[in-house]
């Protein structure tokens, strides 16, 4: 059997989009990522199983759900310590913002991951877990997870637990840091934009190709672009790091390399994306450009569009797009003094990660 069209296309996608991104700097080199993949795996089979046995005490999780969760939380915890230090933070104080940390990065792949496979379990936490619930969970760290799980029937679907568990546990982690810094500041925009974040995941889900809205990219900018800035605002919730690095500025080049990302993610997922009828960078930068694509796309075949795509250029220009954000947030970070090689290393292992060592063969 031969390997299908839309396979065909999704590899030299992201052989093309690979080459230059390493070329730009974005990436490591294959020996750097082998290197830390091999750190990786070390922690997921010991520090994350912790961390995730910790947060689900006495939780019935399906076991491909936790093991899926590792990764995440092995990423988010290496990028809030990497954060933390970047921040002026104390060595000694790392650990605990690295497990709040990995446990915030599980609950937004873990959120994606509904979004995009698993509908009927995500319309359960539409209706059970509301907006006044959550801002309540945010404004109270000692609720008590129950009353998360109160109305859930027994036949539930087991993968909704671990959404609303996530949720609670970073948010009253992250309380307690408040408590003791009472950086009001912060804390008012970390419960803002994890808020903004849950319901814009929401609203975007209703938006399909080829329906659109004047201000989707913005609205997708705004969920999508922010987990990495909400590391940054768990670290300054902790009394042991410099305030006076917290600014606009910051915010800006970091929310800027949340959007590298953002578009490194949906080059990637390309083809998938369009398969679901999802919104990406690569599909509203084509809407703007030449809506007349999306016109045919009950007339024609799906590959057919994404090859008109390819061969208007956009894919191109949106590779172009994330190697010029990328350095200039990073030239953004050197001219405020906070650039570090730990931390360009940690950006360059967290883009790297959609392209693993040995995974392009044919």
């Amino acid at each position: 059997m031969g390997i299908p069209d839309s396979v065909k296309i999704a590899r030299r996608i992201k052989s093309d989009a690979r080459e230059i991104f390493l070329n730009e700097g974005l990436l490591l080199n294959p020996l750097e990522q082998v290197r830390f993949e091999e750190e990786i795996s070390n922690f997921k089979n010991e520090m994350a199983k912790d961390i995730l046995h910790n947060v689900f005490a006495n939780v019935d999780v399906p076991r491909e759900v936790f093991d899926k969760l590792l990764r995440p939380v092995t990423f988010g915890h290496i990028e809030a310590k990497t954060i933390h230090s970047l921040c002026g933070g104390k060595r000694d104080f790392s650990k605990k913002l690295g497990e709040i940390g990995g446990v915030y990065v599980a609950w937004v792949c873990y959120f994606d991951e509904l979004c995009d496979k698993s509908p009927d379990a995500l319309q359960h936490i539409t209706n059970h877990v509301d907006k006044e619930l959550l801002s309540k969970a945010m404004n109270d760290a000692s609720l008590n997870r129950n009353i998360f799980l109160r109305d859930i029937p027994n036949d539930v679907d087991l993968r909704t637990i671990p959404f609303v568990i996530l949720w609670q546990t970073y948010i009253q982690e992250s309380k307690k840091l408040y408590k003791s810094s009472m950086r009001k500041n912060v804390w008012n925009e970390f419960t803002t934009t994890i808020s903004t974040q849950y319901a814009q995941e929401l609203d975007c889900i209703e938006i399909k190709i080829p329906k659109f809205q004047p201000d989707l990219w913005q609205t997708i900018r705004s969920r999508s672009c922010s987990p990495l800035w909400v590391n940054f605002l768990i670290s300054f919730l902790s009394n042991d790091t410099n305030l006076k690095l917290y600014s606009p500025r910051l915010r800006d080049a970091v929310l800027k390399l949340g959007e590298v990302a953002k578009i490194v993610d949906d080059i990637i997922d390309l083809t998938d994306d369009f398969s679901d009828r999802r919104w990406n960078y690569v599909f509203i930068k084509a809407r703007e450009k030449h809506p007349l694509i999306f016109d045919k796309i009950d007339r024609q075949d799906d590959l057919e569009i994404i090859q008109l795509i390819i061969d208007r250029g956009i894919v191109d220009e949106s590779i172009e797009d994330a190697c010029n954000s990328y350095h200039s947030a990073m030239n953004e970070l050197k001219k405020m003094g906070l650039f570090t090689k730990d931390f360009e290393q940690y950006m360059k292992l967290f883009l790297s990660n959609w392209f693993k060592y040995g995974d392009l063969s044919p």
